[in-house]
């Protein structure tokens, strides 16, 4: 969220909860996501955020991780800068539970955020595929690169951990995932490579994984965006992005007509929280 569209950004921790619940949630709910906050807060890197999210969401019920995760979501949608950063990390943590077959956990919180009819977050825990996807005898065009002879896959992935950009350069464009990884961690690999690589169609999904998988890059809001608008990237990874999104995006992306329709329909949802700020959705 830039300082724009949300004009709290504050640290100050505030939680507000539901106006529509039957009962206000436990105190010992609210001192825990108070708490877990300011832990967040004070994690320089993703990997440690996420690590604490994980370590306390695991530890709940699953109705109350479905209300956690509501309150990060309507914190990042009004502007405050620690639901922000704790929302961004639940959200990798969410799809790295979907990568890493964590079904479970993630069909158990889908219930729970169903029954109590959370909707700012149940699209979060729904998987669709790709919106649109190659057909089975397309094929991607090789990478060109500047040898004359043929070039292994092991010698790809050490040009792609090299520091030739003329070679780093061509590589953007391969279409083994192996290589696309290697050049996520690739110190010398720019912003505008990542987006190259995340607006590229058509693509494959699995060229796209290691984009999203990278922590370096999935906290740049320009990458996030460019993955959440590639109709090639799994739905499901879309979802789980797009409250992380500014709101000038997710305004834009109400009326997207090569998307699948659950972006457009949340899209509206998030912007009218947003602009209401109001609690609308708990019971």
């Amino acid at each position: 969220m830039n300082d724009e569209d949300d004009p709290d950004d504050s640290m100050e921790i505030e939680v507000v909860l539901d106006d529509a619940l039957e009962s206000p949630a436990p105190d010992h709910l609210v001192r825990l996501f108070e708490s877990t906050l300011r832990a967040v807060s004070a994690f320089p890197e993703l990997q440690m955020r996420r690590a604490k999210l994980d370590e306390v969401l695991r530890r709940l019920e699953a109705e109350e991780a479905v209300w956690f995760i509501d309150q990060l979501v309507r914190g990042a949608l009004w502007g405050r800068t620690a639901e922000v950063d704790a929302l961004l990390a639940t959200a990798s943590w969410l799809i790295r539970l979907r990568l890493a077959d964590e079904y479970e956990l993630l069909q158990g919180l889908y219930v729970a955020a169903h029954e109590t009819k959370r909707d700012s977050i149940l699209s979060m825990l729904r998987d669709f595929p790709a919106h649109q996807a190659m057909g089975p005898n397309a094929r991607l065009p090789d990478t060109k690169l500047p040898i004359t002879r043929e070039v292994s896959l092991g010698e790809k992935r050490t040009m792609a951990s090299g520091q030739d950009r003329r070679l780093l350069e061509r590589l953007i464009h391969d279409n083994n995932p192996l290589v696309i990884e290697k050049l996520m961690r690739n110190p010398l690999i720019q912003i505008q490579d990542v987006i190259a690589i995340a607006s590229r169609r058509p693509t494959l999904p699995a060229l796209l994984i290691p984009v999203v998988m990278s922590d370096t890059w999935f906290i740049e809001t320009r990458v996030r965006e460019t993955l959440v608008q590639n109709p090639y990237v799994p739905t499901g990874i879309a979802l789980r992005v797009l409250p992380t999104l500014h709101t000038t995006i997710l305004r834009k992306l109400r009326f997207s007509g090569d998307l699948h329709p659950e972006i457009a329909e949340k899209a509206k949802l998030y912007v009218s929280l947003r602009e209401q700020r109001t609690a609308p959705w708990g019971h």
